[in-house]
């Protein structure tokens, strides 16, 4: 695991927020937030709100592996916690909307 936060944003990163946006979620951008775990926080509209880790699917397996504050939060909130690589894997995860 990388322990450093990057401030530099992964490419699919700015789609699959507008997606989420465009599906009815309320999307909260908190990638600039070093050390919170996530790159956005999203409320669906069924009383659920989920952190997401947005990675570029495109490169190494190791470039994508969890910092240890994404793994933190991936182990404290498992049910509340994903990671997608696309927006097609973002808007499955919430519910195809």
């Amino acid at each position: 695991m990388r322990s450093y936060h990057r401030n530099r944003k992964d490419a699919p990163h700015k789609a699959v927020k507008e997606a989420l946006q465009r599906a009815g979620c309320l999307v909260l951008d908190v990638s600039g937030s070093a050390g919170l775990g996530c790159d956005l926080v999203v409320f669906t509209g069924f009383r659920t709100a989920y952190c997401v880790e947005v990675k570029d699917g495109t490169k190494k397996r190791s470039a994508q592996a969890l910092t240890d504050s994404e793994a933190r939060l991936a182990f404290q909130w498992p049910q509340y916690f994903r990671v997608v690589s696309s927006v097609g894997e973002a808007l499955a995860l919430m519910g195809g909307r």
